[in-house]
């Protein structure tokens, strides 16, 4: 494990990010300027599994970005080994290749709605298709020097939140649930609050809540508790995440 978590550092440090792609797990529809290309790695860890969700996404004309999500690369430290999971039945799928893509709609210079989402494919060793993986949202965000704060809702199913209500309550069949997330910037030169949280009973289902430290104009750390949402199976946890962009 702890070469895998020196060879992500190695990758990071290497890329030549002005904002938080997302603050832990919801996305801040902060966007990726023309021409940037943006990474980002997050570590979940917790009692039982050390995960590892890298995203990269490049900036395009015209307000869009996409990318890719390299999810659920999972260390289980009792099996010392990295597991995977394809049974539909069973919860959500991992390891997964996604693409990502998003649009923006500025109305000023502090408001701007973003439609996004990210779709794929579990990887498992005969890239069978295990049904598909999806996930759409719409959020809108205000932003001015000191506080950026997100929300609104999104559409996903199973294969890749999980079994488990999406909103607070059932039914559980509704594939509708809600995300938001704030960064603070503290009195303390380079630190931010952040705080946010996926709703449902899901295997995303958490709150987070953490500060990121811009180590350079371009270079970000993050680190946060995760707490799971109340009647979900989720476990508490730490969460790591390294953000980079270049030109």
């Amino acid at each position: 494990m702890k070469s895998i978590f020196a060879a992500y550092v190695f990758l990071i440090s290497a890329f030549s990010v002005s904002a938080q792609q997302s603050y832990f797990n919801t996305p801040s529809s902060e966007q990726t300027s023309a021409g940037k290309f943006f990474i980002q790695e997050q570590l979940n860890i917790n009692s039982s599994a050390y995960t590892s969700n890298l995203t990269c996404v490049w900036g395009l004309k015209r307000n869009f970005e996409i990318g890719a999500n390299l999810y659920g690369i999972t260390w289980d430290p009792a099996a010392k080994k990295i597991v995977q999971q394809h049974d539909p039945n069973a919860g959500a799928l991992f390891p997964s290749l996604l693409i990502n893509g998003q649009k923006f709609f500025h109305w000023n210079k502090k408001w701007v709605t973003t439609l996004g989402g990210q779709a794929g494919l579990d990887l498992d060793k005969t890239i069978a298709w295990h049904g598909q993986m999806w996930y759409l949202f719409s959020n809108t965000r205000f932003k001015n020097e000191k506080l950026t704060a997100t929300g609104g809702l999104f559409l996903g199913n199973h294969q890749l939140f999980g079994k488990g209500y999406l909103l607070d309550f059932g039914p559980e069949g509704i594939p509708l649930g809600f995300q938001f997330g704030f960064e603070y910037k503290s009195p303390v030169k380079n630190f931010s609050l952040i705080f946010d949280r996926i709703s449902g009973t899901n295997q995303m289902g958490v709150s987070v809540l953490g500060f990121a430290y811009r180590i350079q104009n371009n270079y970000i750390i993050s680190l946060g508790f995760q707490h799971p949402n109340i009647g979900s199976y989720n476990s508490p946890g730490m969460v790591i995440e390294f953000t980079r962009s270049i030109d």
